[in-house]
């Protein structure tokens, strides 16, 4: 009886210090999404370094953050992680109708569509 209770009390501690046994506590980064209707422009390239600032993935370009909306469709931005290298087809655009999370909001940056993948 000893030993078992010692067995589980070492693998609970080990457990406990690497850190693996109960899945990632890191939630994925909230993205912006509007909803494709229609054809739309990727005149503007947006190049730069992914970023996770609160939460929300950003871009970070020439110094500048700005929030990359995304088509609801597009699943580019589930594989990505900070410090990825990424260039985007689309345009600046302040008034779109998009599906932005709090935690992006409240960040004020500049908001590029991104154009949907064809």
């Amino acid at each position: 009886m000893r030993a078992a209770v010692a067995t589980i009390i070492v693998a609970v501690l080990a457990c406990g210090l690497l850190a693996g046994c109960g899945g990632s506590d890191a939630e994925a980064p909230t993205v912006a999404r509007y909803e494709p209707s229609g054809e739309g422009g990727d005149a503007a390239l947006l190049g730069g370094v992914v970023r996770i600032e609160h939460g929300c993935l950003v871009i970070e370009s020439d110094g500048a953050l700005h929030l990359p909306i995304f088509a609801t469709t597009d699943v580019r931005p589930d594989g990505w992680e900070d410090g990825d290298a990424v260039e985007l087809g689309g345009g600046f655009a302040p008034g779109v109708d998009a599906t932005v999370p709090d935690a992006c909001a409240g960040l004020g940056l500049d908001r590029f569509v991104v154009a949907a993948p064809e």
